[in-house]
């Protein structure tokens, strides 16, 4: 997810500078699309995924294996010359995630994301299916949230994961670090509240100096459920 606001901020250190947004996998060379990000949409909730690089194809596909109609979310596939062979030495894992389309015969990876086309053509991200979640029969992206979080004035950055509370009931746990030390949990609220339903508000923030992150630089949601706990 690249948010809304980092274009903005990177024009203010950097303003005669091209900002592209690249997306993909390692298991296809790491960079299978891009999105040249010139003006930002005040209705886009993060940065569009893009369109394939050459030589590379990028795929939004239902359970079936077919194309997703435009603004209908599916699995994002990736075909072309950028796919790894194997995992080394788990050929089942491979099998797993390394497939041959039933209809067209050519070699797609699964990436585990979901996506969806839109009108101009370009793919638009919705996040992990391990992140989707669902709480009171809503089904929540935790990625949305993220993106709204982020857009924030003041918050630096921010992400959101779901703590069970009880046998049955969950809750929305949201970490931010912000910019400066007067930025105030009420105004937090007040942002989200304009911008995602009631079911997706988070019930708690907690500041952090900053989110911690793997040895791969994603965010290690393990340490923040400790935080959350």
């Amino acid at each position: 997810w690249i948010p809304v606001s980092l274009p903005e901020r990177f024009a203010a250190i950097v303003p005669d500078a091209l900002m592209v947004g690249l997306g993909g996998a390692t298991e296809a060379s790491i960079w299978s699309n891009y999105f040249i990000i010139d003006k930002v949409d005040p209705s886009w909730k993060s940065i569009p995924y893009g369109w394939p690089l050459s030589n590379q194809r990028f795929y939004v596909l239902n359970q079936n294996l077919e194309p997703a109609p435009t603004w209908v979310s599916g699995d994002l596939y990736i075909g072309g010359v950028g796919l790894a062979k194997n995992y080394y030495n788990d050929p089942e894992k491979t099998a797993a995630s390394f497939i041959y389309h039933p209809k067209t015969g050519e070699r797609l990876y699964r990436t585990g994301d979901t996506g969806r086309y839109h009108p101009s053509g370009y793919i638009e991200f919705l996040g992990r299916n391990d992140t989707q979640v669902k709480i009171r029969g809503f089904r929540i992206e935790l990625g949305e949230i993220d993106a709204a979080l982020e857009r924030c004035p003041g918050v630096r950055t921010g992400t959101s994961l779901v703590r069970k509370v009880g046998e049955r009931d969950h809750q929305i746990v949201a970490f931010y670090a912000p910019e400066y030390s007067s930025l105030s949990e009420a105004t937090i609220r007040q942002h989200l509240a304009s911008c995602l339903p009631d079911y997706m508000l988070p019930t708690v923030l907690i500041e952090i100096d900053q989110l911690p992150v793997t040895a791969n630089g994603k965010v290690d949601r393990k340490a923040l459920s400790t935080l959350a706990e």
